[in-house]
């Protein structure tokens, strides 16, 4: 039984009408945060590329930083081989840091760092400007994003890593979308949006292809459908292209390609996926080429007119390390660069001509022709 002091600060205690809770002022305003950030408003970040005829895309996840087997060398060889191209953005697909726990699949016995010392490195390998100022997408994994191991570490490495970088953290449910703006002469606005949704994935979902279409489906369902997906989690280089049909904007329902790609992971080796039998990872890192190109499809079926775009989208993949993508690096580096003061001086040269050469409109006016 309570002592009589006890009893007396019962009885003191304010009576909570919870019929009522709905309407109180804390309660709405946390509510209305909620709302803002929920599957509706998914958080949009957009790339003016429009003046470029072609547009790569490097997509990163899984570096697990600290973790067991992450090949660190490697990545800022990676990031060293993409600095020099001028067309570019980077998506940071989750998992960036290890963040090991003892309630995960991965083991902290395991790490070469400690979650602290793990979001220091992060932060170090992406200072340099040419890198983070071409960052347009973070989004939270399993390991970085949310959920029990940020409390068991006490920490949010994805929101933290966002902070001290200055970058803007894209991330809903471990979804993100960009936008880029392409330049062409097939619409009459003279640029298309590619979109694409940028997912970590969660949970031991099924590794390889199978993984990412039942993630690429699940998404879909909720955001819509975009031109490209991109899946980061299941650490294997996965790749399809489908025909689907989408709604535009305006309402409207056509055909398009969509590109799904689950892209590679950095971590050579994870003991947990070698217990469970699941794939090795594949850590050759690769790039994106994003091309605008006609659309054809209308002269093979004419009926299908008013379901395709007069545009289709071209991606190509590149490994780092190919031929290929080192001499289109080489043919970057011989393009002279344009200075933002190049620029403003040509922009100013342009202006003065346009005075000089634009025809003037001559008033036919009879009361001064006649003084």
């Amino acid at each position: 039984m309570d002592n009589p002091i006890i009893q007396y600060k019962k009885s003191q205690r304010k009576k909570i009408n919870a019929d009522n809770v709905i309407n109180d002022p804390l309660v709405k305003m946390t509510i209305q945060s909620e709302k803002a950030d929920d599957s509706d408003t998914l958080r949009t970040m957009t790339v003016d590329a429009s003046c470029f005829d072609e547009f790569f895309i490097m997509a990163i996840g899984d570096v697990h930083i600290g973790g067991p087997g992450s090949n660190i060398e490697k990545y800022i060889r990676t990031l060293q081989a993409v600095r020099p191209l001028n067309n570019k953005c980077l998506v940071l697909l989750g998992d960036i840091v290890d963040n090991a726990t003892l309630e995960g699949v991965s083991n902290p016995h395991e790490s070469t760092l400690n979650p602290q010392q793990e979001n220091k490195v992060a932060i170090k390998l992406h200072t340099d400007e040419e890198i983070r100022s071409t960052i347009v997408a973070m989004i939270g994994g399993n390991h970085d994003g949310a959920g029990n191991r940020n409390r068991d570490t006490m920490s949010s490495p994805n929101k933290f890593i966002a902070t001290a970088l200055n970058l803007y953290e894209v991330s809903t449910d471990y979804v993100g979308r960009v936008i880029i703006k392409l330049r062409t002469n097939l619409v009459k606005e003279g640029f298309v949006n590619f979109e694409i949704l940028a997912r970590h994935g969660s949970g031991r979902a099924p590794g390889g292809y199978g993984g990412a279409l039942d993630s690429s489906s699940q998404i879909e369902s909720v955001y819509g459908t975009p031109d490209m997906e991109l899946t980061g989690h299941f650490h294997a280089n996965e790749t399809g292209e489908f025909v689907k049909e989408a709604t535009l904007p305006n309402g409207s329902r056509v055909y398009k390609n969509v590109f799904v790609r689950s892209v590679n992971s950095f971590q050579e080796y994870a003991p947990y996926a070698a217990t469970n039998a699941m794939a090795p990872s594949n850590t050759d890192p690769t790039i994106f080429r994003i091309k605008v190109a006609p659309n054809f499809v209308c002269e093979l079926d004419p009926s299908l007119k008013p379901y395709v775009l007069p545009y289709r989208f071209e991606v190509e993949e590149f490994c780092i390390d190919s031929p290929e993508f080192k001499e289109l690096v080489e043919k970057q580096k011989l393009t002279p660069k344009i200075t933002v003061q190049e620029a403003d001086a040509l922009i100013k040269v342009n202006e003065d001509l346009d005075k000089i050469f634009k025809p003037h409109n001559f008033k036919n006016n009879d009361n001064e022709r006649g003084r």
